[in-house]
């Protein structure tokens, strides 16, 4: 019965606090635009590198042209840019997959 009561109550506090966030999760960018552009990047350049170039997504040449850069030591999280590909590629824009 604690479980039950428990996972209802925090249920019910996300959703308060995804309640201003829900009508606009498909263009809506959580949080500052501080960091937040670096990862609607990261996400955009992980799909684009593996869907469209078929090429290594920790490396790209779009950056110190021609020679390119290589990604692995940069802020590059793989988990979300493994849950936001995988949004991507089941339909979801990317702001909302990044979501």
């Amino acid at each position: 019965m604690d479980f039950v009561f428990a996972l209802g109550y925090f249920t019910a506090l996300a959703g308060i606090f995804l309640a201003k966030l829900l009508p606009v999760w498909n263009s809506a960018i959580p949080g500052g635009l501080q960091d937040t552009r670096l990862f609607l990047w990261n996400a955009w350049w992980f799909h684009h590198a593996l869907s469209v170039l078929h090429t290594n997504p920790f490396h790209t040449l779009m950056l110190f042209h021609p020679f390119g850069a290589s990604l692995v030591s940069h802020d590059f999280p793989l988990w979300m840019n493994l849950v936001t590909y995988i949004g991507q590629r089941r339909g979801l824009p990317m702001i909302a997959a990044s979501n």
